[in-house]
């Protein structure tokens, strides 16, 4: 009797202790399914208090499982500092180097801290470890991730080109692997490249493909979070589409898809993004007074993590507040927004905040509006340098160039008015002084004006045997048109017309010379020779026999665009180098699309 009850008590501890060990394990299967967008607080009190469990039964990978499941859940928390205490604990864990799989998570995890983080820079280095990892391995899901995440740093590091590379690799490996929420992911990023680049109908093309994912994947997983609120996300990037496009009526449609999943939104960081977009359409749509209300109410939000989402902010409340006859408020506002982007590398916001700034002082105060708008033409020039860093290449990219450089000249035109004002008061206080400099200096000018003016004629017969040759080579060219280098000396001779033309307006227009036009555009090189300044690069470029087999077109074109940029130019001579802009850009399409031997 007491044998059988000493085996009785064995069974019912083997029992005990097989349940406890069910449970512990059911307990990690609680912490490790897929995570829902709901109730991450309860998963966090829940895996921390299976780590504890784990940790004493000496399961080290549960353990390294654990730590990445906490890393991910307060990455979606937006708990920086829990999340660098669990990349820490997972890097210093003696089996982190037991798995190659753990140190691509960690690296993309550390990344993802960082560009959180809005640093850059520093996110960097990591996306681009776990890349080298995915790579070596020859992984392919892995590959799909790390192609995306670099083309999201080159993307807010204003590479351009680069981005659109990445998310390309990662679109089509994500298709091979056909997961149709993924597609959409990228489809969206690549989508925001093209509206960041002005592109809006490309953009609205790659979001409305992936809207028919986002449904493809909603028929496939029924009653899911993540993709209602995705669905929402996208309906934002595509009423900002709309509106920066100008079809209001369609960015109508989309906004009102978003008003009604405000309160679904699981922090106030998407709420606050909400509101502000929200409140874009219905500035676009004038209704000041209701957008208003929206920013005052984003703005109230205070959001979780390192996110700041002042800037957007403060540019639509200062467009309201202006429209609402209150420029002093929209100026201070617009003058904290650019404290803070002064950390960031955004031109194109830094361009928005200052041709705002233009447009408000040009009413109240033209000096500072031209100030203003020079800061917009600054940032507005350095964001299309990085736009076409690159050789033109397409036809498409030929066009793009042209229309943008003519936009450009257009907005230096507007400034006019801003000018005008501003020399009419510069003017009345210095009119005594410039009388009496004109009086004294009248035979000095008249002089000066006769040598230019024989200076000029002298360039305008070199100019017109330059058009005979030119004329004589178009007939050749016609005879030849399929022969790249007659088509090649066409070109030079082209460059050296717009040279010569160039110049002579130049010093017809400023009553200087080419020397001072080469240190004032900072593109061809000034030297000193036996004590005089000369030109030696400028003037390879105004004889056909001297100019370089490879000329660099580009210093020409900037040339014009140098000369172009004075509001003051006159209609003929703006006319003059338009025309030859345009001539030379139908040349480096041409010459782009011939065959390389």
């Amino acid at each position: 009797m007491k044998l059988f009850a000493f085996y009785f008590a064995i069974l019912l501890a083997t029992l005990f202790l097989h349940s406890y060990a069910i449970a512990s394990e059911n307990k990690i299967e609680n912490c490790l399914v897929p995570i829902n967008l709901k109730g991450l607080n309860q998963r966090v009190r829940t895996c921390e208090k299976e780590l504890v469990e784990v940790a004493n039964s000496g399961e080290k990978q549960k353990v390294i499982q654990i730590y990445l499941r906490l890393i991910e859940l307060f990455y979606r928390q937006e708990d920086g500092a829990s999340q660098d205490y669990y990349l820490a604990k997972l890097k210093s864990d003696q089996s982190f180097l037991e798995k190659i799989e753990h140190q691509y998570l960690w690296n993309r995890y550390a990344g993802k801290r960082f560009f959180r983080a809005n640093d850059y820079l520093l996110a960097k280095p990591y996306f681009r470890q776990g890349l080298n990892i995915a790579i070596a391995e020859k992984n392919i899901p892995w590959l799909s991730h790390s192609y995306n995440d670099v083309g999201l740093i080159e993307l807010k590091l204003n590479d351009f080109k680069n981005s659109l590379d990445h998310y390309k690799k990662s679109l089509m490996l994500k298709l091979q692997l056909g997961d149709a929420y993924s597609i959409a992911k990228t489809l969206i990023n690549i989508g925001s490249v093209h509206t960041v680049l002005e592109e809006y109908e490309e953009a609205i093309s790659y979001y409305q493909r992936a809207h028919q994912y986002y449904l493809k994947y909603a028929t496939e997983h029924q009653n899911s979070d993540k993709i209602v609120h995705s669905i929402t996300h996208l309906y934002e990037y595509l009423a900002d589409a709309y509106v920066k496009s100008g079809d209001l009526n369609k960015a109508k449609k989309y906004f009102d898809k978003i008003v009604v999943s405000i309160g679904n939104q699981l922090n106030t960081r998407q709420q606050s993004r909400i509101l502000t977009n929200l409140a874009t359409v219905l500035n676009g749509q004038s209704e000041y007074i209701k957008a208003r209300g929206f920013l005052l109410k984003a703005l109230d939000l205070k959001t979780s993590g390192s996110f700041d989402h002042r800037v957007d902010i403060y540019y639509q409340l200062s467009i309201t507040y202006n429209q609402l006859q209150q420029s002093e408020k929209a100026i201070e506002l617009l003058n904290k927004g650019l404290v803070i982007l002064e950390a960031h590398r955004d031109n194109v916001k830094k361009a928005d905040y200052h041709q705002r700034l233009a447009m408000i002082y040009e009413a109240i105060d033209p000096a500072n509006a031209l100030f203003h708008f020079k800061r917009f033409q600054y940032f507005r020039e350095n964001f299309l340098q990085t736009k076409y860093h690159s050789d033109i290449k397409t036809i498409q990219h030929e066009l793009v160039q042209k229309r943008i450089t003519a936009n450009l000249v257009a907005e230096k035109l507007k400034t006019l008015s801003s000018e005008t004002k501003f020399q009419v008061l510069v003017n009345w206080s210095l009119l005594g002084v410039i009388l009496l400099i004109l009086t004294m200096s009248f035979t000095v000018f008249y002089f000066f004006r006769n040598t230019k003016k024989q200076e000029a004629l002298t360039q305008s017969i070199n100019f017109h045997k330059q058009q005979l040759l030119l004329l004589e080579n178009e007939k050749e060219s016609q005879q030849h048109c399929n022969d790249p280098i007659a088509d090649k000396f066409a070109f030079k001779q082209l460059l050296v017309n717009t040279m010569i033309e160039t110049i002579n307006i130049w010093e017809i227009h400023t009553q200087s010379n080419k020397i001072e036009l080469a240190e004032k555009s900072r593109l061809w090189t000034v030297s000193i020779d036996g004590g005089s300044l000369r030109t030696r690069s400028l003037d390879k470029y105004l004889s056909i026999d001297k100019i370089p087999n490879n000329p660099k077109w580009k210093n020409v074109v900037g040339t014009c665009h140098f000369i172009l940029s004075d509001s003051l130019l006159t209609s003929e001579h703006r006319a003059v180098l338009t025309q030859n802009l345009e001539l030379i850009m139908s040349f480096v399409k041409s010459l782009s699309l011939q065959p390389k031997h």
